[in-house]
């Protein structure tokens, strides 16, 4: 139990009085003081403090005030004692607290729409976050004053419900946007109101009510048959350009990660382990370890290149590279996807449709044609240590498994244990 009293210290006529915090701890006692601002003259404080009855009208006065405020600083301190371990407690900890009584911190005010919260919401991500995500949330950013000025209203954090939802979804479809990329922004923009829960705001009663929705994915991917051209493309007629694409291409396919970091492979990495050889990397989105063992395939184009990987090649230029690649292989089966067409000024979006499949060919087709090719013939936690996926249901997503697929692979499997 601590206990507070005041004491006038000084040998000048008038002076601040001192606050000085006892309590006992683990039987042991402890005294702690600190000046306060309550200033009084040394009379005044004689007077009040001999118990005698006070008649002088401003001397009443005197002590009302200073009982009101000797109040309010003793009930501060005692609450922040009581909120803090006495092994805490000092003479520089009871000088802040008594610097707070009096120098209150303003409590900052918050914006109140998801717009106006934007700005606030990327600064406090800006160092938790990687960079390639910040992109993202600030691209969401953009989307999201348009959508403003489209529906022309500009929604409350608190306004942010199935209600929302649907009016944003119809925005996203006027900008044709794909499914996906509809739902990514509403991941963001939940995100920024549970952010904004834990600053104090009030979200609706349905916001629990928002929820996404699932489309079936059109997974493109390589199959064997496509990856089987691939390595029969003759290196003299493509040329080193389009052999070091090509090449590129078919270690994406046999080692499942983001061009991200399948561009950035170094045999500086490689080790051997019981014969088996393998890649140590930390995945650049995820900030994740995985090891990643070099299948034949692999290790047959670092013996073409003695031991290193292909020379690099930027993102944006194998991306536009590995298309002829596949046009080259003969990969023009029709296919369901999309492509990034511009469909105004400085606007991209994918338009979906059946083109010939080196048309839908970019970097991210060889992660997916890794976990889509190797599923059902491994553990799929076999697969997911090497994609670096975390969750199964996640997985499945990505190589475009629903329930009914799922269901379908079971009746086939158990057919197979009747034979």
């Amino acid at each position: 139990m601590a206990a507070i009293n005041f004491l006038y210290r000084s040998t000048r006529d008038t002076s601040e009085l001192n606050l000085r915090l006892l309590y006992r701890f683990e039987d042991e006692d402890y005294v702690f003081g600190t000046k306060t601002k309550i200033v009084i003259s040394k009379s005044d404080w004689t007077d009040i403090k001999s118990g005698k009855k006070i008649t002088d009208a401003n001397l009443k006065n005197t002590k009302l005030e200073l009982d009101r405020d000797c109040a309010e600083i003793e009930t501060y301190v005692l609450l922040k004692f009581n909120k803090t371990s006495p092994t805490l407690i000092s003479k520089d900890w009871l000088k802040n607290v008594v610097n707070d009584f009096y120098n209150p911190k303003q409590k900052e005010v918050l914006p109140e729409t998801v717009l106006d919260y934007f700005p606030v919401f990327l600064n406090r991500k800006r160092n938790k976050t990687i960079q390639r995500t910040l992109t993202r949330y600030g691209t969401v950013y953009n989307t999201f004053k348009r959508f403003v000025e489209f529906s022309g209203s500009n929604p409350l954090i608190e306004d942010v419900d199935p209600n929302f939802q649907s009016d944003f979804e119809d925005f996203c479809n006027e900008e044709n946007y794909a499914n996906s990329t509809t739902n990514k922004f509403i991941e963001v923009i939940k995100s920024l109101c549970v952010d904004a829960r834990q600053n104090g705001a009030f979200l609706s009663p349905r916001f629990e009510l928002i929820k996404l929705r699932k489309k079936k994915n059109s997974v493109v991917y390589l199959n064997k048959s496509d990856i089987d051209k691939l390595k029969a493309l003759n290196d003299s007629e493509l040329g080193e350009r389009l052999t070091r694409v090509k090449d590129w291409l078919l270690i994406s396919c046999f080692t499942g990660q983001r061009v991200s970091d399948f561009l950035h492979f170094d045999e500086k990495n490689i080790r051997e382990v019981d014969g088996t050889t393998l890649l140590d990397i930390t995945q650049q989105k995820t900030n994740k370890y995985v090891t990643i063992p070099l299948l034949p395939e692999v290790l047959e184009i670092l013996n073409k290149y003695n031991g290193k990987f292909p020379a690099v090649i930027s993102e944006q230029k194998f991306n536009k590279y590995v298309k002829e690649v596949g046009e080259k292989a003969g990969i023009d089966e029709p296919t369901y996807g999309g492509i990034l067409t511009k469909i105004g000024i400085n606007k991209n979006r994918k338009v979906f449709g059946t083109y010939p499949k080196y048309e839908l060919i970019t970097s991210h087709i060889g992660r997916r044609s890794f976990a889509t090719n190797l599923y059902g013939k491994f553990p799929t936690p076999l697969i997911m240590n090497v994609t670096g996926h975390s969750k199964e249901s996640t997985f499945l997503e990505y190589i475009g498994k629903t329930s009914g697929d799922l269901a379908i692979d079971l009746a086939k499997k158990y057919s197979q244990t009747k034979n």
